[in-house]
C-alpha cells in the first residue's frame, strides 16, 4: 500500500481539494457503498434495491445518482475536516465511523420523515445494522479516494512546476535570432581562409 495511505501530515483546505472531497464521496457511493449493499442484500440482511434507477422526486432524478450526489456533498464535508482526524490507522478508523455515525443519523432523523419513511427504519435490527455498514464503507472509500487524489494532483504539480522551470530557457534558446549564430560560422570561415593564404 503507497506510503500516501498510511500516514500524511496535516495540510489546509483548498479549493482544490474541495473539488476532489466531492469526486470521491461521489465515486465512493459507487464503488463501496453499492457493493457492500448487494453483499447485504445477497445475505438477506437488506431488501434494498442495488444501483437502484428508480426515480426520485422531485426532479425525477435516478436513486443511484442522487444518492452519489449526496456522497459527494458528505464527500465535501469530510474533505473540510478530515486534517483534525489522527494519523495512521486511527485515520481510516475515523473515516469510517464518520460515514456510519453522521450520514446514517441524517438519513434516519432527517431525510426519512421528508419522505414519509418510518423513523430509524422503523427501529428493526436489519435496518439500523444496513446504513451504519454501508455509510462506514463510503467513509472509508471516500478517504481512500481523497488520499489517492490529492496525492496525484501533488504530483501533477510538481511535474507542471519542473515543465515550467524547464520550458522558459529552451523558448529561450529557441527564439535566438539565427542572425546571432551566423558571425561565428563567418569567423571561422574567416580563419580557415587566412590559414589557407598563408
Amino acid at each position: 500500500m503507497p506510503a500516501e495511505l498510511t500516514a500524511r501530515a496535516p495540510q489546509a483546505v483548498s479549493a482544490h481539494k474541495v473539488v476532489i472531497g466531492f469526486i470521491a464521496g461521489f465515486l465512493a457511493v459507487l464503488v463501496f457503498h453499492q457493493p457492500v449493499l448487494a453483499v447485504l442484500v445477497s445475505m438477506g440482511i437488506s431488501k434494498a434495491t442495488v444501483y437502484s434507477t428508480q426515480a426520485t422526486a422531485p426532479l425525477g432524478v435516478p436513486q443511484i445518482l442522487s444518492i452519489a450526489f449526496w456522497g459527494g456533498a458528505w464527500g465535501v464535508l469530510f474533505a473540510l475536516i478530515e486534517t483534525r482526524l489522527p494519523r495512521g490507522a486511527a485515520y481510516w478508523i475515523s473515516a469510517f465511523l464518520f460515514g456510519a455515525i453522521f450520514p446514517t443519523l441524517v438519513a434516519w432523523f432527517a431525510v426519512a420523515p421528508l419522505k414519509g419513511q418510518p423513523v430509524a427504519g422503523g427501529w428493526q435490527a436489519a435496518s439500523m445494522l444496513t446504513g451504519p455498514i454501508i455509510n462506514g464503507a463510503w467513509g472509508l472509500g471516500t478517504a481512500i479516494m481523497l488520499v489517492l487524489g490529492t496525492g496525484l494532483t501533488r504530483r501533477a504539480r510538481a511535474s507542471w512546476s519542473a515543465i515550467r522551470a524547464i520550458a522558459p530557457p529552451l523558448l529561450r534558446q529557441a527564439r535566438k535570432p539565427a542572425c546571432h549564430r551566423r558571425p561565428r560560422r563567418n569567423n571561422a570561415r574567416r580563419r580557415d581562409n587566412r590559414r589557407t593564404a598563408r
